[in-house]
């Protein structure tokens, strides 16, 4: 599967570079969402990958923790 990052903030509304720009409040509520419908369509990958990039590990972490996954689940690229 492959499970683009959720919404994050446009631009020039955050400091620092483009790897640094985070989610959005409803762009976690979208991911945590997400990842509730994985759960329950039984998905559990064997492993997550994600980006360094701040939005990719925010949207990664949530749906970790909302598939009830160990942290060994999680690798960055």
């Amino acid at each position: 599967f492959l499970l683009r990052h959720g919404p994050a903030w446009a631009r020039g509304e955050q400091e620092g570079c483009d790897a640094s720009r985070g989610l959005t409040v409803a762009g976690g509520k979208e991911v945590r969402e997400v990842a509730k419908a994985m759960k329950r369509l039984g998905i559990k990958p064997a492993v997550i990958l994600s980006s360094p990039y701040v939005r990719a590990k925010e949207t990664a972490e949530i749906v970790r923790q909302g598939l009830g996954l160990k942290k060994e689940y999680l690798l960055e690229t």
